[in-house]
């Protein structure tokens, strides 16, 4: 019993932990899921005290599962392929494991309790980072406030806006979930505008994009929140943005200028002007198109893309495919390393999941479950670039998200008690 009592315990508070396990590291962060999983696992070996509802989520998990070990053995690659693939256990029995403490706690708030002081420190540092150039820390470049990316705690990698996308809504929403307070709608409006405003100002622009359609859609289906209420917020996020980018010729040049500049008319004729992004995704449609069946395996990318551009290198076709990690669009991704049977496996997967919880989605309109629907449907957003989504870090937001989506609610939690 108290060996149970301690699991329990721990599992909760590793969870309260979580996306500061993200800041300190990809290492840190899947110990702390690796823990959660085996903590959950001992729970259910030695109390087993639920049952499974929805079994269509069983069905989801195991087909998905036994995909990506298929696509391991068709790979180009089985090393690169066979620890991502398999190591995709650690995400369902996360999301086990979330749903069963969403189950027994009596105050889930607590948890994003636990989640808003971490991302309110993390937003006030990258705000100091962005007047001094350099976050608390020092990290950053000093001579260039209002310039460069924002790092923050992140230290080298500018991922704080990707990062802050994928919990500032279940953070926001939360303060709408307060029925005994009074302010909640500025406590609501103040951190989702802040944090809006954080990720246009970390230049991450498909990240900004993502969160802009997250949050827009995230309004409409509220029922806390009024048409009155998002004129305010529309016109208020327009005079900041307008201000900031009258500031800072970095961000209205450099990082958003593209948005409207990169398609021009010329004679009559459509132009797009040269982009990375577009090389990168013709890049992956070639190796889909050789490989348009199964593809070349996850993670196998780059791979296969160092292959062909070795054996084209004395070819006009030479700078058919370029040398990356991955295409950086999700579509591509999935298309080139999954073909046209994976992709159609993976996305009508979700597809179906997405549908399914429509109703409870519409009929509850829980704010918190609203706010998980909109960051997952948002990274599937079609053209706009993309990390790759099975990396441990995308992964990671993903399937926390996904993980509450379903949690929050008794209809759509798979477990029942006993």
């Amino acid at each position: 019993m108290v060996q149970d009592k301690f699991s329990y315990n721990l599992i909760y508070y590793l969870l309260c932990f979580l996306p500061l396990s993200i800041i300190i590291g990809p290492t840190v962060s899947l110990i702390s899921i690796i823990l959660i999983s085996i903590l959950f696992l001992i729970i259910w070996i030695r109390k087993n005290d639920f049952v499974f509802q929805n079994n269509y989520l069983i069905n989801f998990f195991l087909i998905l599962f036994i995909y990506l070990i298929f696509n391991t053995f068709l790979g180009i690659e089985f090393e690169n392929s066979y620890s991502r693939n398999l190591g995709f256990i650690r995400f369902i029995l996360l999301f086990f494991a979330i749903n069963y403490l969403f189950i027994k706690l009596k105050n889930k708030n607590n948890i994003f309790k636990f989640w808003l002081i971490i991302l309110s420190i993390l937003i006030f540092d990258s705000y100091y980072e962005v007047v001094f150039g350099a976050n608390i820390f020092g990290w950053g470049d000093k001579d260039e406030a209002l310039g460069p990316r924002i790092i923050s705690f992140f230290k080298d990698e500018a991922i704080v806006g990707a990062y802050l996308a994928g919990f500032f809504l279940i953070i926001s929403s939360n303060f709408l979930n307060n029925k005994n307070s009074k302010y909640k709608k500025v406590y609501f409006l103040t951190f989702f505008l802040t944090s809006i405003l954080l990720i246009f100002l970390t230049g991450e622009r498909s990240n900004f994009l993502k969160a802009i359609f997250g949050a827009s859609i995230f309004l409409f289906l509220s029922k806390e929140i009024t048409k009155k209420n998002i004129l305010y917020i529309l016109i208020l996020f327009s005079l900041v943005i307008t201000v900031v980018l009258s500031s800072s010729s970095y961000l209205k040049l450099d990082r958003y200028s593209y948005l409207i500049n990169f398609i021009s008319i010329k004679d009559g004729q459509i132009e797009i002007k040269d982009n990375l992004y577009f090389y990168l995704y013709k890049s992956g449609y070639h190796v889909f198109s050789e490989n348009k069946i199964f593809g070349v395996g996850t993670k196998n990318y780059r791979k296969y893309s160092e292959k062909r551009s070795k054996e084209l290198r004395n070819t006009e076709d030479k700078n058919k495919f370029i040398i990356d990690t991955h295409p950086h669009q999700i579509y591509l991704e999935f298309l080139s390393e999954h073909g046209l049977f994976g992709t159609i496996i993976v996305l009508s997967l979700f597809i179906f999941v997405f549908f399914k919880m429509l109703k409870i989605i519409i009929l509850n309109r829980n704010n918190i479950q609203i706010a998980c629907f909109c960051y997952l449907v948002s990274i599937f957003l079609p053209l706009i670039p993309s990390g790759s989504f099975f990396t441990d870090f995308n992964s990671t937001l993903f399937w926390i998200n996904f993980s509450i989506f379903f949690a929050v609610s008794k209809e759509s939690n798979i477990f029942k008690l006993k």
